[in-house]
């Protein structure tokens, strides 16, 4: 229609404005022209069978009487005339908007209920069952006494940050502001911002809730806002995973969510973030090794995952970021040597990885980057013999120091 795909679930939830006009409408179909109410009955509540008549039904033609054959004529009367066909009245185009009389919901409260349950469920893989989704659901639907349900009730980025408020707590945030004011578009609640697509629609493109008090744990659906760019939640007490889902969010750049109490593994399928340039997870409880799919972000230029409990070795794949400025790794569980390969981030700024069971030679090429953008080198050197020996130059300035009861060199580039 007007160049445009129309759904009958497009056509059941317009506005009552337009609702009229779209079921009268003729559109294409199978090489024939059909009203919008013929194709989809049940949004345009339009009975389709024998036994009804439909609402407005056009003039048809008058039934035609059957022709006879004339009584055989008498020698002295000419014959009879055949009857003729009436006139047939023209047909018209039924009224584009006929005036609505009253406004009435096309819907009991129990449909509007699976339907919106129904479409959740397609949409962003959710069931609204347990308590926390109960409430959000509820939020959205906005049920009333009212004849007439609003426009628009079922606005899936509005249930999904209604969602994340009532999972984190939100009634005990240190500053809850507007957020959840039903006067408000979700767009201006507090720590959201959002950005005009080019459909028209206003979707949300960060979140930020940094030092406000958020417990709990994220919601799946989080993975369900495909305009989102940052997602900065950091210096709270959110426990539990970090969403596998979030990389469903493809636009995302930043992560944010340092010092909390998150548990589980970095997403396996993080390299779907191929937009991604900062992953900030330090100071948590995550466990696991670094994913291979990493690597394959070529945006990342900062790996913040220091202060955690992550296992395995630091890959040769490292080689791969050619823009990582900062990976900090430091204070976690890492085995094996550092791979020569990292001689090839030769935008790297900071490579802090003390405190780990790292050991070997720090490679030649690694310590020669301080001849391009490397100013910070933090390892294990100390001890006897040292877990990780390094060569230094006369222009670098050793130092020991103690931290966390572990000895170390800090090799500070100048």
């Amino acid at each position: 229609m007007d160049g445009k795909t129309v759904t009958c679930d497009y056509v059941r939830f317009s506005p009552d404005s337009t609702w009229s006009e779209l079921c009268y409408r003729e559109v294409d179909y199978n090489g024939s022209r059909k009203p919008i109410r013929q194709l989809c009955p049940m949004a345009c509540l339009y009975d389709c069978s024998p036994t009804m008549s439909p609402t407005t039904q056009p003039p048809t033609r008058p039934p035609v009487t059957p022709e006879t054959n004339p009584p055989t004529p008498s020698p002295t009367k000419p014959p009879t005339p055949s009857p003729t066909r009436p006139p047939v009245t023209p047909k018209t185009d039924p009224p584009t908007t006929p005036p609505p009389t009253s406004c009435k919901p096309p819907y009991t409260i129990e449909q509007r209920i699976e339907m919106l349950k129904e479409r959740y469920r397609n949409a962003c893989d959710t069931e609204p069952n347990d308590d926390l989704r109960k409430l959000a659901f509820d939020y959205v639907l906005e049920l009333s006494e009212e004849d007439c349900p609003p426009d628009d009730p079922m606005d899936l980025q509005r249930y999904v940050m209604a969602l994340y408020y009532y999972s984190t707590n939100g009634d005990n945030w240190d500053d809850k502001g507007n957020y959840l004011d039903q006067n408000l578009d979700e767009c201006d609640w507090l720590g959201l911002t959002c950005d005009v697509t080019i459909d028209g629609e206003r979707k949300i493109t960060q979140i930020t809730h940094d030092e406000n008090n958020l417990t709990g744990t994220l919601p799946p659906e989080l993975g369900c806002l495909p305009e989102l760019v940052v997602f900065q939640a950091d210096d709270n007490k959110l426990t539990g995973p970090v969403p596998d889902t979030l990389t469903n969010n493809l636009k995302l750049e930043r992560v944010d969510l340092d010092n909390n109490l998150l548990t589980g593994t970095i997403p396996q399928q993080i390299g779907k973030l191929q937009n991604l340039i900062i992953w900030d997870t330090d100071d948590n409880l995550m466990t696991g090794s670094i994913p291979d799919s990493i690597f394959s972000i070529g945006t990342l230029q900062a790996l913040d995952i220091n202060s955690n409990k992550l296992t395995g070795s630091l890959s040769p794949s490292f080689s791969r970021l050619k823009n990582l400025k900062v990976l900090q790794c430091d204070d976690n569980l890492f085995t094996g040597v550092v791979p020569p390969s990292m001689r090839l981030l030769s935008n790297l700024n900071q490579f802090i990885l003390f405190n780990n069971d790292i050991e070997g030679t720090m490679p030649s090429g690694v310590c020669d980057l301080r001849n391009g953008s490397l100013k910070i080198l933090d390892a294990d050197c100390a001890g006897n013999p040292p877990e990780i020996v390094v060569t230094v130059a006369r222009s670098a300035n050793l130092r020991p120091e103690k931290e966390k009861k572990i000895q170390y060199f800090k090799i500070l580039i100048l």
